[in-house]
Formats: C-alpha cells, structure tokens, sequence
C-alpha cells in the first residue's frame, strides 16, 4: 500500500493496459476489426504511460537518496 501511496499512476497505467487489451480482443472475437485495432492502439498508449510512470518513479526514488 506505500507503494501504491507513492506513485499511484502505476497500478491505473496497468489497469487501462489491461482493460484496453481485453476489450481489444473481445472486439477482435465478435468480428469489429476497426475497434480492436483502436483498442490495441489505445492499449499501446496505456503501455507507454505505464513505463513513464514507472521510469518517473525509479528517477523520483533515485533523487530522494541521501548521499
């Protein structure tokens, strides 16, 4: 819970990944091609929020190290 207290972007970067890949494939599933290829694209983005907040993180966490 510190963890999710520090840098909550994660835990909601992971979850829109996560949501976009299933509604991604359940698009892909019933035969609507043009929204699973909105949605993998949308899951591409969620993906590379999730990194940057993850990097931003580790960065933050690095700075705060007494030296």
């Amino acid at each position: 819970m510190d963890k999710l207290r520090e840098n909550p972007f994660v835990p909601i970067g992971a979850t829109a990944t996560v949501a976009a890949l299933v509604t991604g494939l359940y698009h892909l599933n019933t035969g609507n091609t043009r929204k699973s290829q909105l949605m993998m694209r949308a899951r591409v983005l969620a993906q590379g929020f999730t990194v940057v907040a993850m990097l931003g993180s580790v960065y933050l966490g690095a700075s705060r190290v007494p030296r």
